[in-house]
């Protein structure tokens, strides 16, 4: 099952109650909800799926920039000097959330959006 809809049932649990999906479940149908459960529709469920996209789609591009940010971090410690392509490279991995906001998730890729290049060290 995709990153997303997991993301979803996750965020849903207190009024949806628990679930388990089995190996290889990939939609709706394959979700198996604890007797306990209340779950919602289908349409109720995809719509919290579309409702959920930018917002993960904008957590997951943030985790991917702070980790491209990490990658970085050498140049930027006390005994030495960055570049200017290296300074601009950090700040538009800082600014990137704020440049790409249609970025969406897509088949559990993430899909319109821009990454700066990165400078030579």
């Amino acid at each position: 099952m995709s990153r997303l809809i997991i993301d979803v049932l996750v965020e849903n649990q207190d009024e949806w109650g628990g679930w388990t999906v089995p190996q290889g479940g990939s939609t709706y149908a394959d979700i198996i909800w604890n007797d306990d459960a209340t779950p919602p529709t289908e349409e109720e469920f995809n719509n919290a799926v579309t409702l959920a996209k930018p917002i993960i789609a904008m957590k997951a591009l943030r985790e991917h920039r702070n980790e491209l940010l990490k990658e970085t971090d050498v140049w930027a410690l006390g005994d030495r000097t960055m570049t200017q392509e290296q300074t601009d490279y950090r700040q538009a991995l800082r600014d990137l959330p704020v440049n790409n906001p249609n970025v969406t998730i897509e088949n559990d890729l993430l899909v319109n959006y821009t990454l700066p290049t990165k400078p030579t060290e």
